[in-house]
Order: C-alpha cells, then structure tokens, then sequence
C-alpha cells in the first residue's frame, strides 16, 4: 500500500471556507480515484496547517493521483489554502486498535 502525504498552510480568514471545499469537493473527488483505500485529513489551527495522507492500493495509484493533484492544483487544494509538501511513500508500519 501507498500514501499520498499533503502538508498545506491554511490562511485563518479562510479555515472555515477551506473546510468546506475540503469536506464537499476533495473527499468525494478523491474516493472516487483508482486505487483509492482510504484517506484521513487532520487540521492545526495554531499552526495553520492541514495535513492529509490517502491511501492507495499501488505506487502507481498513489503518484497517478499526486499528478493530478499538481495538475489540478498547482498552487493548493482550496480558498486560501497553498501546498507546502506533497509527496509519496510506501506504507511499512501498519497499527490498528
């Protein structure tokens, strides 16, 4: 299994806004991607930052779905949010409750 990591600085006049377009257009957008597994967004809001890690069957899901993204959304995923990393790794370490 592979994962799409995204690291995003989310300017706090749109957080609000930004959560919005992440919950009604990114997630469904991105359930719908070949490969997809499952996905879990986290937000800082002292830090302001959002932090995402998808996960997808294959590497080639995983880095097809990190070009579309760069493609889609060279400057960031959203109103008032910019990218600060966006990358893919192997998952080695799995733990479950």
């Amino acid at each position: 299994m592979y994962a799409v990591v995204t690291v995003v600085n989310i300017d706090p006049a749109h957080s609000d806004e930004a959560q919005k377009h992440l919950e009604e257009q990114v997630v469904p957008m991105i359930k719908q991607t070949p490969g997809f597994v499952q996905g879990h967004w986290a937000r800082d809001d002292a830090a302001g930052k959002g932090y995402g890690m998808v996960f997808y069957e294959s590497e080639q899901d995983a880095r097809n779905q990190l070009a579309s993204l760069q493609q889609m959304a060279p400057g960031g995923p959203g109103p008032g949010v910019t990218w600060e990393v966006r990358t893919v790794g192997e998952v080695v370490v799995e733990a479950k409750r």
